[in-house]
């Protein structure tokens, strides 16, 4: 996930790509099973209207790097929160 500036709507999005480089060693047919999954979730989690969901303002491509984009969310990365130790089931299905 990255943070970025959707110039279009002047907002700041959150992108998730499809990384590329872990992709290179794969078969052709891995390959396009990876990306479909990647659509197909982008997709998915397009169509998902619940105030519990982050949404999802857009799914494409660009030079061959796939992305879908999303309100960004302020606060805390997963990492930085593990970093305080493990989480207990309740405390991490909030994250």
């Amino acid at each position: 996930m990255y943070r970025a500036r959707q110039l279009s709507a002047d907002r700041v999005v959150a992108v998730k790509l499809m990384r590329t480089d872990r992709m290179e060693d794969l078969a052709p047919l891995e390959r396009d099973q990876w990306l479909e999954r990647f659509q197909r979730e982008a997709r998915i989690a397009a169509r998902v209207e619940h105030e519990g969901v982050v949404p999802v303002y857009e799914v494409g491509e660009v030079d061959g790097q796939f992305f879908y984009s999303m309100r960004y969310i302020e606060g805390r990365s997963l990492a930085e929160v593990l970093h305080e130790g493990p989480l207990a089931g309740r405390r991490a299905a909030w994250y």
